[in-house]
């Protein structure tokens, strides 16, 4: 579950995240959906950060798990997404007006790709703290 300390416009930055991982595919009844909506956040708050574990580490932090149980969760809802297009070919995946791969991209990859849509769609305001925090 979403940690209790988001305020109302962290909230809405959540909205907009989960609005876009929904439109690919993402199943927020599976495990993995909330870690990945968290990590997504913390790479919104500091974009320049190039170490995914970095980014596992801070999530972790915030919602109680390992940086292990982030990346497996992510590595879920990135499975999920590519699922639902090999289900649904005629709706092809879309982020920065390029149709997606057909083979599943690395958490990596699908973190940063998704980050930048978000950025580009001006969704880049704090979420649960800043980049110098630890």
């Amino acid at each position: 579950l979403f940690p209790i300390f988001l305020f109302d416009m962290e909230v809405c930055f959540v909205f907009r995240i989960e609005r876009l991982l929904l439109n690919l595919g993402a199943r927020p009844d599976h495990r993995g959906y909330d870690q990945t909506v968290i990590a997504l956040g913390v790479l919104l708050s500091n974009p320049a950060e190039r170490s995914v574990q970095h980014i596992y580490q801070r999530a972790g932090a915030i919602c109680g798990l390992s940086p292990f149980k982030i990346n497996e969760g992510v590595r879920q809802t990135v499975a999920d997404i590519w699922k639902h297009q090999r289900e649904n070919p005629h709706l092809p995946l879309r982020l920065n007006h390029r149709v997606l791969s057909r083979y599943q991209p690395s958490n990596k990859v699908f973190l940063y790709t998704v980050a930048t849509q978000l950025r580009i769609a001006g969704y880049d305001m704090p979420f649960g703290f800043q980049p110098n925090d630890q």
